[in-house]
């Protein structure tokens, strides 16, 4: 009797927990005013927008002060002090919507990009069958000497469509040589 009263809860949870309606893609509020703030953190993330995280004290681990996309949004530091912010949009477990739903709001986050960074950098996209990818760098540099870049990428592998933002920067405005 236990056993069977044992399953059917698990039965009910796993239903309702399934059973949740996702937000749509692109109908979270207040995108752009984040976007904003990324960009006035920059060039140096560990200044405004993330805080040592408590719970680690030997390592240097930091938590992003705000929250987008799937919720959590990661912050990584490499040793060469490349600061890296990733925010992912993943469907379907975060967010509801079609992989033209998913592709359109790739077109509006890069619109957004494209207006908050107009007068410190440049685009350039690239489209193929599975992916489209849009990449940001300072304007009057190659790419890979911008101390900051932004990467905007969609695809829909296997028809779970994704949009992941990366922010990277490099805080001393210098890119180790290769």
């Amino acid at each position: 009797m236990r056993n069977i009263f044992l399953l059917l809860l698990l039965s009910v949870s796993t239903y309702f927990s399934n059973g949740q309606e996702r937000p749509k893609i692109g109908s979270e509020k207040g995108v752009k005013e984040k976007l904003w703030k990324i960009k006035k953190s920059l060039p140096d993330f560990k200044k405004n927008l993330v805080v040592k995280d408590r719970l680690y004290t030997e390592e240097d681990k930091y938590d992003v002060k705000m929250e987008m996309g799937d919720g959590i949004i990661l912050f990584e530091e490499d040793e060469d002090k490349q600061q890296t912010l990733i925010i992912r949009f993943s469907g379907p477990y975060f967010f509801s919507g079609s992989i033209a739903d998913f592709k359109q709001y790739y077109v509006q986050l890069g619109e957004m990009l494209k207006e908050i960074f107009k007068n410190t950098l440049t685009a350039d996209e690239v489209k193929t069958e599975k992916k489209w990818e849009m990449t940001f760098w300072e304007i009057g540099k190659k790419s890979y000497e911008s101390p900051v870049t932004i990467k905007l990428k969609t695809d829909w592998f296997m028809n779970k469509p994704e949009i992941q933002l990366v922010f990277f920067t490099h805080p001393s405005g210098k890119v180790p040589k290769l």
